[in-house]
C-alpha cells in the first residue's frame, strides 16, 4: 500500500455503459473500509471489539436548565462544590484495543495497528447479510472524503473486488493498519452536547449524522451533555484529559466559548500563570477542538470552515486537520471574565443579546425580532475607546485578500508573535512595548471586535470579511451615533453586500489590545461576547496570537486541480 493509493472505478453512466476512471485518495481522507461486496453502511463491522458503552449513573440535576434524559449520553456532576465522584472501575477503561486475536478471544492493547496474525480470522468478525451462508468475503467497501459544493466535504464509498478472498482481508488488514498509524488522527474524544441551544437539535444531530461517522472511523467517544452555563469549563476542568485527543462541541458559540475557556484555564494551571494578570500571555491549548454546529448562529465554525455544514464539520475531525487560530481575554475589574474566539459587540448587539434572552422560548426567530426592537429604540452610549495597533501591521481591514487555508499573513504572523517562545529577536519586543495606545471618544451605537470574520448563516461575510484566523489582531468597528437610516445602511450592507467597512462614517482599526471606558453617570449598555451576555461595561481586550488549536484547515481555497478525490478519465 503507498501513501496515496489508486483506485480504479467503474461508474455507471445513465445508459448503463461504464468509464474507466481513476481517484487519487490522500491516506489522511480515508473514513473507514470494512467486508461487504455492496458498499453498505449497515454492514459496517470495527476491525476489532471496542469496549462496552459506559454508563455512570447521573447524580440528581441541581442545574438550573433542566433537559429531558437522554438514554446514551451521560451527565457529569455540576459545579455546585466537591469534585465528581470516580467513576466506576472498567474493564477496558485503560486503552483503546486495537489487535482482534479470534484464537484467544482476547484483546490487545495500544494503537500501534495490527499484526498479519491477528487478522487470519478477521472475516469471522464481518457479518454481512450481502455475503451467502458459509462464504468468504470478495468484497471491500471503502469509505472516503470528497469535496462536495461550496467548501463542503461528503463521504463515498466504492467497493474493491478480488476473487481471492485472502487477497481482500489483506487490503482490509493493510488499509485498517495505516489509518490506525496516522499521527494526527484522533483516536478517542470527548464529546460535550448543549441540548437546549439554538433549535435544540443538537443531540439529534450528533446521533443522526456525527456518531456514525465517528464509529465507522474507530473513534471511540466519551459524551457528556450541559445543564447550566459554564458547565462546559466545569467538566473540562474536573476531567481527566490525559488519554483524549481531543474535544468535541456540539452546540453554537457559547458552548464553543466554554470549550475554550475550560482548556486555556487547565493548562494555564498546569504552567502556573496567572490568567487574572492582563499582561500574561495565554498557553496553547493542549488539546485540538473539533466544532459541530448546533446552535443558532455558530459563528466559530463557519469562520474556521467557510461553511456551517454539520458533515464537513466531522470529516475535518475524522481527518484530524488542525489550524492555530487566534483567541483574546477580556479583563474587567482586575481579574479574567470571558474569552472571545469570534466577536465581542457593545451596544446594539448588546441590547439585542439582553432582549432575545428574554424571549428564548420564541427559538431563533428571538434574534430578529430583537433586532427590529433595538434598531426602532435607536440608542447609543458615550464612551471612550483605547486601541493599541500591533508592532507590525501585516494587512488591514480593508483587503480584499481573505484568510483561507494558505494565508500567508497568518504564517508571518506566528513568527513575529512578540509573546510566543519562538519571537523572532529582541527588537520585535521593544517595539511591542513602545506601541502606545490611541484613544477615540464619542457616541456610538456599537463598539465591536471581530476576532475573526464572524460569518454565518445570518451575514455570510461576517462583520470583518477580511479578518485572519491567527494574525493576533481583532478588527475595532466603531458605529457613530446618528439616524436610523444610516444605521440600517450599515445592517443591509453587513448581512448582504459584505462591504460596510467602506462607509465613510465608520471607524475601522486592526488592533492588538482594546480598553473601553464607558461616560460616568451616564446610561450603558452589556457586552456581546461570543452569545453570552458580559454585564460589566468597562474592561480591556487582548488578543492573543494563535493559541487555540482546531480541526480545521481554514477557508479552503479549492480548485478542479487541487480536488484530490476528483475524477479523471483515462
Amino acid at each position: 500500500m503507498t501513501k496515496h493509493p489508486e483506485v480504479d472505478i467503474l461508474d455507471d453512466d445513465e445508459n448503463g455503459k461504464s468509464d474507466h476512471i481513476r481517484r487519487h485518495v490522500a491516506l489522511t481522507e480515508l473514513v473507514s473500509c470494512w467486508l461487504c461486496p455492496k458498499g453498505k453502511t449497515k454492514c459496517f463491522t470495527p476491525p476489532f471489539v471496542l469496549p462496552p458503552p459506559h454508563h455512570p449513573h447521573p447524580p440528581p440535576r441541581t442545574g438550573h436548565l433542566r433537559h429531558p434524559p437522554l438514554q446514551h449520553l451521560h451527565t457529569l456532576p455540576n459545579g455546585n462544590g466537591g469534585s465528581p465522584p470516580p467513576p466506576p472501575p472498567h474493564p477496558y477503561s485503560q486503552s483503546l484495543p486495537t489487535h482482534f486475536h479470534p484464537r484467544q478471544g482476547g484483546l490487545g492493547g495500544g494503537l500501534g495497528g495490527f499484526e498479519a496474525e491477528d487478522m487470519v480470522a478477521m472475516e469471522s468478525v464481518a457479518t454481512c447479510k450481502h455475503l451467502p451462508l458459509g462464504s468468504r468475503a470478495t468484497g471491500l467497501t471503502l469509505e472516503f472524503c470528497q469535496r462536495g459544493s461550496r467548501l463542503t466535504w461528503k463521504t463515498r464509498e466504492v467497493v474493491l473486488r478480488h476473487s481471492n478472498p485472502d487477497v481482500v482481508l489483506a487490503w482490509h488488514a493493510a488499509l485498517w493498519t495505516l489509518l490506525l498509524g496516522l499521527k494526527h488522527r484522533p483516536t478517542r474524544v470527548l464529546v460535550l452536547i448543549n441540548p437546549v441551544g439554538g433549535r435544540r437539535k443538537a443531540r439529534s444531530i450528533y446521533r443522526k449524522k456525527v456518531a456514525p461517522l465517528f464509529r465507522r472511523a474507530a473513534i471511540a467517544t466519551s459524551v457528556a451533555q450541559t445543564e447550566y452555563q459554564g458547565h462546559g469549563t466545569d467538566i473540562l476542568l474536573r476531567t481527566s484529559l490525559e488519554r483524549v485527543d481531543g474535544v468535541v462541541v456540539v452546540g453554537g458559540d457559547g458552548l464553543v466559548n466554554e470549550a475554550v475557556t475550560g482548556l486555556l484555564l487547565k493548562e494555564a494551571r498546569v504552567q502556573g500563570l496567572d490568567v487574572n494578570d492582563t499582561e500574561t500571555p495565554l498557553p496553547v491549548t493542549p488539546l485540538r477542538i473539533g466544532i459541530i454546529p448546533g446552535g443558532s448562529t455558530d459563528a466559530t465554525c463557519h469562520a474556521s470552515h467557510g461553511t456551517s455544514d454539520v458533515v464537513t464539520a466531522a470529516l475535518h475531525i475524522i481527518m484530524g486537520d488542525e489550524r492555530f487560530v487566534d483567541v483574546a481575554t477580556v479583563h474587567c475589574q482586575g481579574r479574567l471574565a470571558r474569552v472571545a474566539t469570534s466577536l465581542i459587540s457593545y451596544g446594539y448587539f448588546g441590547d439585542l443579546l439582553r432582549t432575545s434572552e428574554r424571549w428564548r422560548h420564541l427559538g431563533p426567530p428571538r434574534y430578529l425580532l430583537s433586532g427590529v426592537k433595538q434598531f426602532f429604540l435607536n440608542r447609543s452610549y458615550e464612551g471612550s475607546v483605547f486601541v493599541k495597533p500591533p508592532p507590525f501591521l501585516l494587512s488591514t481591514p480593508t483587503d480584499t485578500d481573505v484568510c483561507s487555508d494558505q494565508c500567508r499573513v497568518c504564517d508571518k504572523a506566528r513568527l513575529e508573535d512578540t509573546t510566543s517562545p519562538t519571537a523572532l529577536s529582541a527588537s520585535s519586543r521593544t517595539s511591542s512595548e513602545d506601541t502606545t495606545y490611541q484613544e477615540l471618544r464619542g457616541r456610538w451605537h456599537a463598539v465591536s471586535a471581530a476576532v475573526s470574520s464572524c460569518a454565518c448563516r445570518l451575514t455570510p461575510h461576517g462583520v470583518s470579511p477580511a479578518a485572519h484566523l491567527g494574525d493576533g489582531c481583532a478588527d475595532i468597528v466603531l458605529i457613530p451615533a446618528g439616524s436610523r437610516l444610516r444605521f440600517l445602511h450599515y445592517l443591509y450592507r453587513t448581512s448582504v453586500t459584505g462591504n460596510a467597512l467602506s462607509l465613510n462614517h465608520l471607524q475601522v482599526r486592526r488592533v492588538r489590545e482594546m480598553v473601553f471606558m464607558p461616560a460616568e453617570e451616564r446610561p450603558t449598555s452589556l457586552w456581546n461576547c461570543d452569545g453570552e451576555q458580559l454585564m460589566e461595561p468597562a474592561l480591556k481586550l487582548r488578543v492573543h496570537c494563535q493559541r487555540l488549536r482546531l480541526f480545521s484547515r481554514g477557508v479552503e481555497q479549492t480548485s478542479n486541480n487541487d480536488n484530490k478525490t476528483s475524477s479523471k478519465a483515462l
